[in-house]
């Protein structure tokens, strides 16, 4: 019974598109205080900004963002992230962002469409390594729950419902 109720609840959820990418997009990294930036997103780092380097597409992996190195304070006190401009080659929109891992203090993830913005308490104190780390979550759009179809078996067995309470009826008369 639970195998079946936990099929039920896979099948009505949206669906991830899996084969959804940035790469070849052009999208633009803000930084206050920094300024902002338009990168051209491949299977590399997109931006080094003083040993903070961003990977929008790590190693050619679909949906993942990684933004590895320094703390982002040693650059101008940093206390959010905007990426904007997100166009996905199959043309789906952006529905969340999974935080896999993080050293960011405070972290808080919003998004639209096509942008994702990170906010965090500007006096992150983490050693060197990985900052942020997540999958964008993607949808095409208009698509939404798989619907679930009527089995065949139905109308015939409201059909033998309908014809039992007749036959009790006439036998109930007779």
């Amino acid at each position: 019974m639970r195998k079946l109720l936990l099929t039920s609840l896979v099948a009505l959820c949206p669906a991830v598109a899996s084969a959804t990418t940035l790469a070849g997009d052009t999208v633009n990294l803000a930084l206050p205080g920094f300024g902002a930036v338009d990168v051209v997103v491949g299977s590399g780092i997109e931006f080094d900004l003083d040993g903070t380097t961003f990977d929008l597409n790590p190693n050619g992996t679909n949906n993942l963002l990684v933004v590895d190195g320094d703390v982002f304070g040693t650059v101008g006190n940093v206390s959010s992230l905007v990426i904007s401009d997100m166009n996905f080659n199959d043309g789906s929109e952006l529905t969340g962002f999974l935080v896999t891992q993080t050293n960011l203090v405070n972290l808080q993830v919003s998004f639209t469409a096509d942008s994702l913005t990170f906010t965090f308490d500007p006096n992150t104190d983490s050693p060197n390594g990985i900052l942020l780390e997540g999958a964008y979550l993607t949808q095409l759009p208009g698509a939404g729950p798989t619907p679930v179809p009527l089995p065949a078996t139905a109308p015939l067995l409201l059909l033998a419902a309908g014809g039992l309470a007749v036959m009790r009826r006439r036998k109930a008369r007779g």
